[in-house]
């Protein structure tokens, strides 16, 4: 009998063992709970959090498109705390509000950089990011915390909570995140829905007030009240040099289709498309459905959508259901090949309408038809379309089209390459999707660097005032070598990039 229960005592004390080593040694993997930390905006406020839980980097390390999440910081000082702390776990969250952005961030650094700091010392690793900035100490009684600023202006106070450094704006925010911390008060949410396991992981929401992030604001300004958006990612490094990512979305599909009718579903994207070559870049996508094809519209209904068309029906002069019937269907814009502006080379566009039978021929006749007399001005013919041409001066604007496809574009024609499927482009197209996103980093990245702020081309293409939005698509290409994205609906995707070597071949 005692020894039936020495060893039944002894099975169950075997198992506690067991099953508290495995909690210690997950829970050491997947560190600290980093977004416990950031106490949860108030409501309607559009925000952005981040978390990153990298492992070992060593070669092959990139994030590819995430890697510019960073960049809407906008804030010198907190762009480089991001930076120093890039290769240990650590999280921040923006908020965008009237006033502007506001910043709260927390890491787990190493110890060694953390008892420098405590020592009232910047940590070696972080003198270069911040440079002639100054660590003073503000603590107050028992509660140690430091101000660091940053010979940009900025500031930001630092105190140690544990294991992780807390960082914020001000004293008062650092209280906040130590409630947060603690349970004393109501922090983000720190499940991820997407991927929960991989390194990094991200939530932002507009809160129905696009027009208050930094990246739509322009566009959006006067666009009001809008039932939010809200959409969680997440992304991890692939070796030899790429990465995977994929996300959710809640409100996006409703969005797009605000003012345009039913978003079409998923097509096999198995069309041939006339692609300009070099190829840069390529997005497709399945327009929407307007029943008003079949139905006429009237009132008020109809506003937005004459709004949002009335460019097509301006120079086509075609009834509007015929234009409407035109529109729908698969859509791909695509850069690449030479286009000129004033004998000025310059990267060429085009917008192509696949499947459209004959319903393409007779929308680029009526596009250079009798209404404008454009016909009588076209200089060079489109080889393989039937109907259309090139005018060489002083754009090179070319309209063409056949039963399989038709295109309108700046663009020569001799920069037509061959008919393909985007299955040739990426595997990935060859499954029925919503849209789709193709780039091939390195045409791109020489597309780009031939528009400088002070090229002619640059003027010419009217991109003043663009220079901040080209130096991040310079950034963006800079970290991807070959880049596919598939929606297979509005709400939700996947992406995958690869070829991306450091410069200096480091990771």
């Amino acid at each position: 009998m005692r020894k039936k229960a020495f060893i039944y005592w002894g099975a169950i004390l075997l198992t506690i063992l067991l099953i508290g080593i495995g909690a210690i040694l997950l829970g050491r993997d997947r560190g600290p709970r980093l977004t416990g930390c950031l106490p949860r905006p108030l409501a309607g406020i559009p925000y952005l959090i981040v978390e990153r839980v990298p492992g070992p980097t060593g070669m092959g390390f990139s994030e590819g498109p995430f890697e510019l999440v960073r960049s809407v910081l906008g804030e010198e000082a907190w762009e480089g705390f991001a930076k120093v702390t890039e290769k240990v776990p650590a999280s921040f969250m923006v908020t965008f509000g009237e006033e502007g952005a506001r910043f709260w961030a927390v890491a787990a650094i190493d110890p060694g950089a953390m008892d420098e700091l405590s020592g009232g010392n910047l940590p070696a690793e972080w003198g270069e990011v911040f440079e002639g900035s100054l660590l003073h100490d503000q603590s107050d009684g028992k509660v140690r915390t430091w101000s660091l600023v940053h010979p940009g202006g900025a500031s930001m106070v630092l105190r140690r909570e544990g294991n992780l450094l807390l960082v914020a704006e001000s004293a008062g925010e650092l209280d906040r995140m130590q409630a947060a911390r603690k349970g004393r008060l109501e922090s983000v949410s720190s499940v991820w829905r997407v991927k929960p396991s991989w390194m990094g992981h991200l939530r932002v929401t507009d809160a129905g007030r696009p027009g208050l992030l930094p990246l739509l604001g322009s566009e959006a300004r006067g666009a009001g009240k809008m039932e939010p958006v809200m959409i969680e990612a997440a992304w991890r490094p692939v070796p030899p040099f790429g990465g995977e990512g994929a996300w959710v979305s809640e409100g996006v599909g409703k969005r797009i289709s605000a003012g345009t009718g039913s978003l079409a579903g998923p097509i096999p994207w198995d069309l041939k498309l006339a692609f300009p070559e070099p190829l840069a870049l390529a997005v497709g996508a399945n327009g929407p459905v307007n029943t008003a094809v079949m139905e006429p519209v009237s009132g008020d209904e109809g506003l937005g959508y004459q709004e949002g068309h009335g460019f097509w029906k301006t120079w086509t002069g075609l009834p509007e259901e015929r234009v409407r019937r035109f529109l729908q269907g698969p859509v791909v814009f695509s850069v690449g090949g030479t286009a000129r502006t004033m004998g000025i080379p310059t990267p060429g566009f085009l917008v192509e309408f696949p499947g459209r039978k004959e319903d393409g021929p007779m929308f680029v006749r009526a596009l250079l038809g009798e209404r404008w007399g454009v016909s009588g001005l076209l200089g060079r013919e489109v080889r393989g379309f039937d109907v259309g041409g090139a005018i060489p001066l002083p754009f090179t604007v070319m309209a063409a089209a056949n039963r399989e496809t038709a295109l309108v574009g700046y663009l020569e024609p001799e920069s037509l390459g061959r008919s393909r499927i985007p299955g040739e482009l990426s595997a990935e197209f060859s499954e029925p999707a919503f849209s789709w996103l193709w780039i091939d980093g390195a045409v791109l990245s020489r597309a780009l660097e031939g528009l400088t702020p002070d090229s002619p081309g640059f003027r010419l293409l009217g991109l003043e005032g663009k220079a901040r939005n080209l130096e991040l698509a310079l950034r963006l290409v800079g970290g991807i070598g070959n880049l596919s994205a598939v929606m297979p609906t509005p709400d939700s995707g996947h992406v995958s990039w690869s070829g991306v070597e450091p410069r200096d071949g480091q990771p």
